[in-house]
């Protein structure tokens, strides 16, 4: 059964064992109680359908993959998943080190006043890392999810 909290109702700092990751961004995790599906804060990865999506959930998976991480809650999102910042020994701050390796980008609508993550963007762009690697413009995900959604188009 997967955990699910009501707004208002924010769930204590944990540590869950991560056993799947859904994409760059996304993952499920064991813990007390139950199973959580936990969004990274301060990040979006490519979504289904767009270049270097797998390998984005590739680059998560390395990192935190059927390891304990530590999940700090800051809200929910529209799904009523938890939105959280998740650190791991070796790796600390997993969204930064997301963005920082270029499978991500600085989710600018959500974490607009960390210098950090904006930093780490660029310079991920500018070292060529990740997504940017071939040097093609990327549509950021929210750009992707707002085309299809007017559209009205079934994503892939």
């Amino acid at each position: 059964m997967i955990v699910r909290y009501k707004p208002g109702c924010m769930p204590p700092r944990c540590r869950v064992l991560v056993s799947w990751v859904y994409d760059g961004d996304t993952f499920r995790g064991m813990g007390i109680p139950g199973k959580h599906i936990i969004r990274i804060w301060g990040m979006d990865a490519p979504e289904k359908g767009q270049p270097s999506w797998r390998a984005s959930g590739a680059a998560l998976w390395k990192m935190i993959g059927r390891r304990s991480v530590d999940v700090r809650p800051v809200t929910f999102d529209r799904y009523g998943r938890v939105v959280a910042r998740v650190f791991t020994p070796g790796v600390g701050d997993v969204g930064l080190a997301m963005v920082r390796g270029g499978w991500a980008w600085w989710y600018r609508a959500y974490a607009r006043d960390s210098l950090e993550y904006s930093s780490a963007e660029t310079e991920a762009r500018e070292a060529q890392r990740g997504i940017w690697k071939e040097g093609a413009k990327r549509w950021a995900p929210w750009a992707f999810r707002a085309r299809y959604a007017r559209m009205g188009a079934p994503r892939i």
